[in-house]
């Protein structure tokens, strides 16, 4: 009998944003200018600390409860609009994108996306991409209470497409990523494309970290790429 070490990953699941799609400097600009709005001004690095991470508990990290509490609506709403106002229509995504999900299809493993973005962001970014033929299920930041790192978005995935943890990876580029792919008992593989070191995505819990999709593509065997030890 095929070990977890050995058995398949039946359903391959991505973050979105920083791992498929090249937006993560856009939105820490648009981070940045919120947050001054409002009279505070946070740094470029203490917001990539905290990229991927749930937008209400990043906020609550960096400004003093009162303020948290009084800005947070407000921050995300002008966060938003910034970034779809200036930056949704230029992305694009990482080398590779389609021909990895291709790749995977033909292998016989189902693909997901668990992205804290919108749901009619995350069209848009299927629709660049050009992998909207090639997804099989989905979970959005707006169907969940809460974000990465807890790991509410990667339960619904698993939900919908009826795969025990042990049978999914969760690729992201991001720690929150790793870690709630951790508390989902899901492995997690990392890319360095969203700006997070190879240590960093290590010490959250990735088992394996690669530069970006086509880095991905390049190694991929779903026997050696996306066969990690089960948390």
């Amino acid at each position: 009998m095929e070990s977890a070490l050995e058995r398949d990953k039946r359903l391959i699941i991505f973050d979105v944003e920083g791992t498929l799609i090249d937006c993560v400097p856009q939105s820490l600009i648009c981070w940045r200018e919120a947050f001054a709005s409002c009279g505070f001004e946070i740094s470029r690095a203490e917001l990539h600390h905290h990229s991927g991470r749930d937008p209400d508990e990043m906020i609550r990290l960096l400004l003093p409860e009162p303020a948290a509490d009084r800005w947070a609506k407000h921050l995300k709403e002008v966060q938003g609009r910034c970034y779809r106002d200036r930056f949704l229509g230029a992305v694009k995504p990482f080398p590779d994108v389609r021909a990895l999900f291709a790749r995977i299809k033909r292998a016989g493993a189902m693909t997901a996306l668990a992205t804290t973005c919108s749901r009619k962001e995350m069209h848009y970014y299927c629709g660049v991409a050009e992998i909207s033929d090639l997804v099989d299920h989905v979970a959005c930041g707006e169907e969940v209470s809460r974000e990465k790192p807890h790991p509410d978005l990667i339960k619904l995935v698993l939900s919908r497409a009826k795969v025990d943890p042990a049978d999914a990876a969760m690729i992201g580029d991001t720690p929150y990523d790793a870690q709630a792919a951790g508390q989902a008992s899901v492995a997690a593989v990392g890319v360095i494309s969203g700006g997070f070191t190879e240590a960093e995505l290590v010490a959250s819990g990735c088992a394996a970290v690669y530069a970006d999709p086509s880095a991905l593509l390049k190694t991929y065997d779903m026997r050696t790429a996306f066969t990690v030890p089960c948390p």
